[in-house]
């Protein structure tokens, strides 16, 4: 499960829309009247309560998903995770690490945004210190990831 992608999809629905514009007016939409992640970015990891209200909406719509997983186990792979609390459900627990400026670089070209932008983003991740895993790996190590999805087969 790609918390990443479930985030990205939480924007789209029209309920979470509808209740994000409803607090930040249009001034966050993009040209075709989407959720522009970037102009609701320099607002709300500007701003604790903000963050936290957005963070609170499109959590409950993840939520949702997460529970109809229809697997005893979710793997969570996102260093912008916002709530323990899906680690805390999960059978087995996954920290995939990344070189961090491979990270960076991957995550600017991805999503189109500045090296200030991304510093403001990762200055609102949730450090991993205080998480319980059960395997942490690098991304480049190809074979204990195959190792792990073979234990899921």
């Amino acid at each position: 499960m790609d918390i990443d992608k479930l985030a990205h999809k939480a924007l789209k629905d029209d309920n979470v829309k509808k209740r994000i514009v409803g607090i930040f007016g249009d001034i966050i939409l993009d040209e075709e009247g989407n959720i522009d992640r970037k102009k609701l970015g320099q607002i709300v990891f500007n701003d604790k309560d903000l963050k936290v209200t957005v963070y609170d909406i499109t959590w409950n719509y993840m939520d949702n998903c997460i529970r109809t997983y229809k697997n005893d186990c979710v793997i969570l792979d996102w260093y912008n995770i916002v709530n323990k609390r899906y680690w805390d459900i999960a059978t087995i627990r996954v920290l995939v690490e990344r070189d961090y400026f491979e990270r960076r670089a991957d995550v600017i070209k991805r999503d189109n945004i500045s090296e200030e932008y991304f510093d403001l983003r990762e200055a609102n991740s949730v450090q991993y210190d205080d998480f319980v895993v059960d395997y942490k790996i690098n991304i480049s190590d190809l074979d204990k990831i195959e190792e792990l999805v073979n234990l899921f087969d």
